[in-house]
């Protein structure tokens, strides 16, 4: 399949795969690269008092 397309096509082609590689590695550095900040939610029902704590 390669050896039917032109040199200009192949650079291409080369080039668009190693951006696509490039960018899965950017995009699963950025997963990775997580901060922990609290979140104080208080909700109450009647006299009952819940208390959730969330770390994102």
């Amino acid at each position: 399949m390669l050896n039917n397309l032109s040199d200009n096509q192949k650079r291409t082609l080369a080039l668009a795969a190693i951006a696509l590689l490039a960018l899965a590695c950017l995009c699963g550095t950025l997963a990775f690269t997580v901060d922990m900040v609290p979140a104080n939610n208080v909700l109450s029902f009647g006299s009952v008092k819940v208390r959730v704590c969330e770390y994102t």
